[in-house]
């Protein structure tokens, strides 16, 4: 199995299946990839720490997927709105898969376990 599939396939598998019939509402997400409004550095404060807690969770179980292929990524900041911040290290740096890998698999894990506002941006 390819090193891409293979890290898919774990990745995939840290996902729980959101409950049957559930659907997130048409229009209510930023686009994947889409950056947000001006001044997106969090404003002291406004963390949400039971919020931060529960993506470091998450991060955890993805974690050895992308240290599997020589990466690794950092938690910089999870805001109440929904802002998730990930610093990437190692591997991730420079790779042309890291997109795929912060908005398919990371931003994607932490949608289904943590709702439909939830949307990932690296940072330097």
């Amino acid at each position: 199995m390819a090193d891409s599939a293979k890290r898919a396939k774990t990745i995939d598998s840290a996902r729980v299946a959101p409950p049957a019939g559930s659907v997130p509402p048409t229009g209510s997400v930023p686009p994947t990839g889409s950056v947000p409004p001006t001044g997106s550095a969090p404003p002291s404060g406004s963390e949400d720490a039971s919020f931060r807690e529960k993506v470091d969770r998450l991060l955890a179980r993805i974690r050895p997927a992308v240290q599997e292929d020589g990466g690794d990524l950092e938690l910089v900041s999870a805001r109440a709105d929904g802002l998730v911040q990930i610093r990437l290290h190692g591997a991730c740096i420079g790779c042309p898969s890291a997109h795929q890998t912060l908005h398919h698999g990371i931003e994607r894990t932490l949608r289904t376990e943590l709702g439909s506002s939830v949307w990932v941006e690296a940072v330097d």
